[in-house]
């Protein structure tokens, strides 16, 4: 029997390189997957696509947007480009790059939107939010917990958070997508419920969880959280 030995100081060290190895190379396929999504839309056709989609997806499961938003994680084409008679903060690590590489995104395009660079987890401000999206982001960010106790940092008590993402339907799969990068760009792979014990330990809880569409491995999720109130 080959016995691995590595001193606690080095095995701390390693894991933490390896995840953050994990997230960096989720960014660049990111930047990557964009680039190639994108390619050959058309600009107006594109967003007049989003915006629809946006729009729709409001009137199904958002009953209420405040006057001050913050969409976190946002995206090139996010919410933001369709809530725009609030006062929004787009959030995201690669705002920049997406001007940059991309022609159907540029800042200049969403002059009343407030838009800052920043991973979810180091996002910083000076006031609470009405309303914060979290749409097709969480499970990409570098620290989960981190993300997620910034997300409850920037609610008020009447504060509604909406966060979805893809979670696992079974536990056999999930540890596979854990073990083996079958899907790289989403450096975390969880079930509805782990996701839910998550928001709990972050001060928040699950007012709702709807499934907006059911897949063959993943669940795409919608949950409605509100602050933790003490008791």
């Amino acid at each position: 029997m080959i016995c691995f030995k590595m001193p606690l100081k080095k095995f701390v060290h390693f894991n933490f390189a390896f995840y953050k190895m994990k997230w960096e190379v989720a960014q660049k396929l990111e930047r990557i997957w964009w680039k190639r999504y994108l390619k050959n839309k058309n600009v107006t056709t594109y967003l007049q696509w989003k915006r629809s989609y946006w729009q729709a997806f409001i009137e199904d499961h958002i009953p209420h947007i405040g006057s001050s938003c913050l969409d976190l994680g946002c995206g090139p084409a996010g919410i933001f480009t369709v809530i725009g008679e609030s006062q929004v903060t787009a959030v995201d690590p690669l705002i920049e790059e997406y001007e940059y590489l991309l022609k159907h995104f540029s800042r200049e395009m969403y002059p009343d939107i407030r838009f800052i660079t920043s991973k979810m987890e180091s996002f910083s401000d000076s006031k609470t939010y009405d309303t914060i999206f979290c749409l097709n982001a969480i499970n990409h960010v570098d620290d989960l917990h981190a993300s997620i106790e910034n997300i409850a940092a920037y609610m008020h008590d009447d504060s509604s958070a909406y966060v979805s993402t893809d979670a696992h339907r079974f536990g056999f799969f999930q540890q596979i997508f854990k073990w083996i990068p079958a899907d790289a760009l989403h450096p975390h792979q969880y079930t509805s419920d782990q996701y839910k014990h998550i928001f709990n330990q972050c001060g928040l809880e699950v007012s709702r969880e709807n499934c907006v569409k059911r897949g063959r491995i993943f669940d795409y999720v919608l949950f409605t959280l509100k602050k933790n109130r003490p008791n």
